[in-house]
């Protein structure tokens, strides 16, 4: 008798804990506050998402220097601020981009001092942001190679390729070189706009998207003969109304090929697509057209870039001299 109690004892215990873990895990999902996904479908919340962009960059080599490099001028967004050091930065060539200094004495030895300021680039630095613009030295261990890609380790990692087969620069005319002063043309309407066209170049892709009018997105796939130029632009609003691009061409004389710009429906990853974009201050972007050339090199004869403001009603042409 004594033995049935004990058990009845235990098999009540045992029920009542039963009944205690159930209501408890009701009461935890039927919370209001127990999100099980995130609103906005992200897996976690927690992930800072980072971007890399690529602005503009030039390719240099020389018969004299054992070392190809790049300046490129990139910029990195991200969702929340995060830590951005030089040290963040490695190659696929795993060259750290703060160990260069081996590179910077040998273009020292030749008389060009990348480290002063008339060059302006980022060798040095330590913030937390949530968007940050660098110019960046990038030296290449390997030279034979026909792509490099930088990487950027943060919260998040992200990268960036670029193309090696373009045509390179000679350090002489690195030296020549103003940098920041350098650009093809400048147009000042007084009061109304200042827009400096920077540089013309191919423009190497990971890929191109349009946007349809109902809101979906397909990849734009080009054929095998396009090439994709870009107008690298800058423009300053000088008066009160914004300013934007609402047309453009870009014209090859030689080649009897007259190009229309990708509108803003169309971006070219990991670059900014700057047309028809209101500029209310000052902002930077490309131009994008297509070309169908077999000769990449094309685009170094005389070539024309024509555009139309919202605010003029004229048609402005922009002659790229050949190189």
């Amino acid at each position: 008798m004594k033995k049935i109690n004990v058990l009845n004892l235990l098999i009540a215990v045992v029920g009542i804990l039963l009944v205690i873990s159930l209501v408890s895990t009701l009461m935890v999902w039927l919370s209001p506050n127990n999100d099980i996904d995130d609103p906005n479908g992200n897996d976690d919340p927690s992930i800072n998402e980072t971007n890399l962009t690529v602005n503009q960059y030039t390719l240099y080599e020389d018969e004299d220097l054992s070392f190809r490099f790049i300046l490129a001028n990139i910029t990195l967004t991200s969702d929340e601020p995060q830590n951005v050091a030089i040290n963040q930065f490695v190659t696929s060539q795993q060259v750290n981009l703060a160990d260069v200094q081996s590179y910077l004495d040998d273009l020292l030895a030749m008389e060009i001092d990348l480290t002063s300021e008339e060059y302006d680039l980022d060798f040095t630095f330590f913030e937390t942001t949530d968007e940050i613009t660098l110019n960046l030295f990038i030296p290449l261990r390997v030279n034979e190679s026909e792509t490099l890609t930088v990487f950027f380790q943060g919260d998040e990692e992200v990268s960036v390729l670029f193309d090696l087969t373009t045509q390179a620069n000679s350090l002489a005319q690195l030296k020549d070189d103003d940098n920041d002063n350098t650009y093809i043309d400048e147009i000042i309407e007084e009061d109304l706009y200042s827009i400096k066209i920077i540089s013309v170049s191919e423009i190497t892709y990971s890929s191109i998207i349009e946007t349809l009018d109902d809101g979906s997105q397909v990849d734009m796939v080009l054929p095998s003969t396009a090439r994709v130029i870009g107008v690298l632009v800058e423009i300053e609003t000088l008066g009160l109304d914004p300013i934007y691009i609402e047309g453009a061409r870009f014209n090859i004389p030689s080649d009897n090929q007259v190009s229309q710009a990708f509108d803003d429906s169309i971006e070219v990853v990991q670059f900014d697509n700057l047309f028809n974009v209101p500029v209310i201050s000052e902002a930077s972007g490309f131009i994008f057209f297509d070309v169908y050339v077999p000769d990449p090199s094309i685009i170094n004869n005389v070539t024309e870039f024509e555009f139309k403001l919202n605010v003029v009603d004229q048609w402005i042409t922009v002659v790229v001299d050949a190189q």
